[in-house]
Order: structure tokens, then C-alpha cells, then sequence
């Protein structure tokens, strides 16, 4: 099996690509067991999506989302741009969200503390 020979060179961390189900993914932790390894999972990809919380129990050590990240930021970038293109705002957040989110009320207020 490849991944004993990746273990005997001395690799530190495996990175599971692809594996099919929860089923596989524990099958992969049991047979490597004792080496650090890490999921990398995207939300509409081959391997189900599984919590942090799952991924640790089965053994994975770590767990790269970044491109889980990277696929909800085009998701929103698209539907901003079919906004601006189209003048629909269902999809995308209003005034009050965007106060909330970045908390404009509590910067004005400490910038009136200044004064």
C-alpha cells in the first residue's frame, strides 16, 4: 500500500483526498493509525461532509475548510453580482444586517465618546 511506504520515508501528515463515505474514512484512520492526518472536504465534493467534531473522533488531526470557504464566497459574490446586474435583492443583505454585521451603531457611538 502506498500509504506504508509514505509512513517508512518518514512523511508527518497524510492528507485523505477523495474517500467516499464516513464508512471509508474511518477504514483509512484505523489502517494509518498513529500519523497525523488531514481531511480536506468541500461541501458539494465526492466525500460527504462531515463536523470537526466527527472528523476528530474518527483520528484526523486536521481539517482544511478553505475551500469549503472559497465555494460560499463565490456563492455570495454571485448573487451580489446578479444584483447589481438584475436590481433583485433577495438574496443579498439589507441595511440593518450590514449595520449588525459590522457594527456601525457601537463605532458611532465610541466615535461620539471622542468627540
Amino acid at each position: 500500500m502506498i500509504c506504508d511506504l509514505l509512513l517508512i520515508s518518514g512523511t508527518d501528515i497524510l492528507i485523505i483526498e477523495y474517500p467516499g463515505n464516513e464508512s471509508e474514512m474511518n477504514s483509512l484512520c484505523e489502517t494509518i493509525e498513529g500519523t497525523s492526518l488531514a481531511a480536506n472536504t468541500v461541501a458539494v465534493g465526492r466525500t460527504t461532509l462531515v463536523s470537526d467534531k466527527d472528523l476528530f473522533a474518527m483520528g484526523f488531526q486536521f481539517m482544511n475548510r478553505s475551500i469549503c470557504l472559497l465555494g460560499a464566497a463565490l456563492d455570495v459574490l454571485s448573487s451580489a453580482l446578479t444584483f447589481l446586474r438584475t436590481g433583485s435583492i433577495s438574496d443579498v443583505a439589507g441595511i440593518s444586517s450590514l449595520n449588525e454585521l459590522l457594527e456601525f451603531p457601537r463605532i458611532c457611538y465610541m466615535d461620539k465618546l471622542d468627540r
